[in-house]
């Protein structure tokens, strides 16, 4: 990562990704996933956007953007989804609620409205978005967010901490091997109290 980046909150970002803002600015919003290999870039000189001066790439919140995507000095509005190896070229606008399918290449200057699904090398218009579709678009981001908590929570553990969970964990195994209180449905060792009291 290089230069002016902006974070708007719970954006999580997978290894190996390449976000440069070294000529602009990058904003990403709260909850936006970008997975795997992605790369993000700016523009400082840009042609058939309508725009000749530097763009930035602005990220809107609650978007997930999929392994090995290209975006380069683009807006992504809301709840948006970018596919898998997609390419999103200078000046390109992704309303909010769009989806780029995996594979397609945009154009410079190129607007994908509201509820439409874009595909294709180069993108065109597909079809509308079902309404499954929007549904699955706010539950990625919604469970996107939720694994980068469990994942901040879990590096943030200390090895004492760790040393414990595991001791827990096998504790508990035996204990539903040996239907030890299983019939209650609870497992009262030491360990876990004390863990349960330190975290209260």
């Amino acid at each position: 990562m290089l230069c002016t980046i902006t974070n708007n909150g719970n954006a999580t970002t997978c290894c190996c990704i390449d976000i440069a803002g070294d000529i602009n600015a990058i904003v990403v919003g709260d909850k936006t996933n970008i997975q795997d290999n992605v790369v993000v870039h700016v523009a400082r000189h840009s042609i058939g956007t309508g725009s000749s001066g530097a763009q930035p790439t602005i990220i809107g919140s609650a978007v997930t953007v999929g392994h090995g995507a290209t975006l380069h000095a683009c807006k992504i509005g809301d709840g948006c989804l970018v596919g898998m190896g997609a390419t999103l070229l200078d000046g390109v606008v992704l309303e909010p609620g769009s989806i780029v399918a995996a594979g397609a290449i945009l154009p410079p200057g190129t607007t994908v409205k509201t509820g439409e699904v874009w595909a294709g090398a180069p993108a065109k218009l597909l079809r509308k978005l079902s309404a499954e579709e929007k549904g699955f678009v706010a539950a990625s981001a919604d469970n996107y967010a939720r694994l980068a908590r469990q994942h901040l929570i879990e590096n943030g553990k200390i090895f004492e901490e760790i040393y414990l969970d595991k001791h827990i964990q096998e504790e508990r195994e035996w204990r539903n091997k040996t239907e030890i209180d299983v019939h209650m449905g609870i497992a009262r060792d030491e360990k876990t109290q004390l863990i349960l009291a330190a975290r209260g």
